[in-house]
């Protein structure tokens, strides 16, 4: 598998998929002159063993910029990753990583065989099409922001009401906004309190 949606929702969607599955994933991801390239499954640690935990904050193209030339740079080394794959070279580019730094002009590699998983599995993110009917669905977008959710029958609730509102104990709760990085927040807060049925919608990948 091939992820080039360098989008960090996809990228951990993709990874719980390859991961169980025994199928290689390639990730790539460049923000201005910055980037990586990574192998993970198929054998190899899965994307939550390097990242278990979500980013708090995270730029992408349309706010921060990329640069052309480091997209050409990463891609075309996540080609050679999986064409590396596909003909079982050694050593293999699986458990991987390499950090392209073109702003300071250092390039890193490091390899992440041992690395183990996270004891316990990350809230997952899922689409539309994985919605259940008796789903608690909670829209942390403001009607401003998101006049039509993910679904009709949604609970609006902003993020910093999150810690004052009071779930159900009997339906999974679903929590949504843009990115997945405010829904992901309000996963942890919700998981400190003991709820366990939790998913995450990054709207703006479906």
């Amino acid at each position: 598998m091939v992820d080039a949606a360098d989008n960090f929702a996809i990228t951990y969607q993709l990874s719980d998929v390859c991961y169980p599955a025994g199928l290689p994933l390639i990730c790539a991801s460049v923000l201005g002159r910055k980037g990586y390239v990574g192998g993970f499954c198929g054998g190899a640690p899965g994307y939550r063993a390097l990242f278990p935990q979500l980013p708090t904050a995270s730029g992408n193209c349309n706010t921060a910029g990329v640069m052309g030339p480091a997209v050409a740079t990463l891609g075309a080394m996540q080609a050679q990753m999986a064409l590396s794959v596909l003909l079982k070279l050694a050593p293999s580019p699986l458990g991987c990583m390499i950090h392209c730094d073109f702003v300071d002009w250092h390039i890193r590699q490091f390899r992440f065989d041992d690395a183990p998983e996270p004891d316990a599995p990350g809230t997952p993110f899922i689409d539309r099409a994985m919605l259940m009917e008796d789903d608690c669905i909670v829209e942390l977008r403001s009607l401003e922001e998101a006049p039509v959710s993910v679904a009709e029958r949604v609970v609006r609730i902003l993020p910093q009401q999150i810690a004052a509102w009071q779930p159900p104990v009997n339906q999974r709760v679903v929590l949504v906004c843009a990115s997945g990085m405010r829904a992901a927040q309000a996963a942890e807060n919700l998981a400190a309190r003991g709820i366990a049925r939790l998913a995450l919608v990054a709207a703006n990948t479906l």
